[in-house]
């Protein structure tokens, strides 16, 4: 390589080191120098510099070109153009990888669900537990399941039932009101509920109207003599004055 090799004259007395360090350092991009960095006076520190960026150059080439022919070599070329992959489940199996069986995992969720539901109904199905009693009291009987019947001299008896109207009297109200046209007689009490409408004759009018045609009404002929009343007096007032 550049560093190991005898080209560069450190002196810088050859024209022939000179010449190859400028050729070297044309197409080298040096970073900027700032204030507090040491800034290379001499030709010999930027050969260095240019020879130590030009081996790192060679290096990354140098690997990339043997992975490649790895890949090559392994035959991945040939595999991916046979067999192309279709998805991220073709990535991980050619990674080496082994995906999710998603089609598995369904089935065993729904399994689960279905061992559940079945636990579920069987505890359902269980007749309830007995309420719990005392030994005790175990063989007796509540009172209120049994019937007591009424004894002879029960208020029942003494205190009956109020008799009701005869039979054939309650058989005619029953045929008489059966036989009754309800629809006619719910007309008949509708037309008479209704207001009575005078007609428009001359009639009618004088007995809506309290006074005559053209004539004021009394309370309207009370107000202008009240009015008259008070204008005389304002008068009378202001001619004292």
């Amino acid at each position: 390589m550049l560093q190991n090799g005898n080209a560069f004259n450190t002196n810088g007395s050859s024209k022939h080191s000179i010449a190859n360090s400028k050729r070297i350092t044309d197409g080298v991009k040096f970073p900027p120098l700032s204030s507090t960095t040491y800034r290379p006076t001499s030709s010999s520190s930027r050969i260095s510099i240019a020879a130590s960026s030009a081996s790192t150059i060679a290096q990354k080439t140098n690997q990339e070109a043997r992975t490649i022919k790895i890949k090559q070599m392994s035959g991945f070329a040939v595999g991916m153009a046979l067999k192309p992959s279709r998805g991220l489940r073709d990535d991980i199996v050619f990674a080496g990888g082994k995906p999710k069986d998603h089609l598995r995992e369904n089935y065993k969720k729904l399994k689960e669900l279905q061992i559940a539901k079945r636990q579920e109904e069987e505890e359902k199905a269980k007749p309830p537990p007995a309420p719990f009693k005392m030994k005790r009291f175990e063989n007796i009987k509540p009172k209120l399941s049994t019937h007591r019947p009424n004894s002879k001299g029960s208020e029942s008896d003494i205190y009956s039932r109020p008799s009701t109207a005869n039979s054939s009297n309650r058989s005619e109200s029953i045929t008489s009101t059966s036989s009754r046209n309800f629809i006619h007689v719910n007309a008949i009490k509708a037309k008479e509920g209704r207001p009575k409408v005078l007609d428009g004759t001359a009639e009618s009018i004088s007995l809506k109207r309290p006074t005559k045609m053209g004539e004021l009404p009394k309370y309207l002929v009370d107000r202008k003599m009240e009015w008259a009343e008070r204008e005389k007096q304002r008068l009378d007032d202001l001619k004292k004055e």
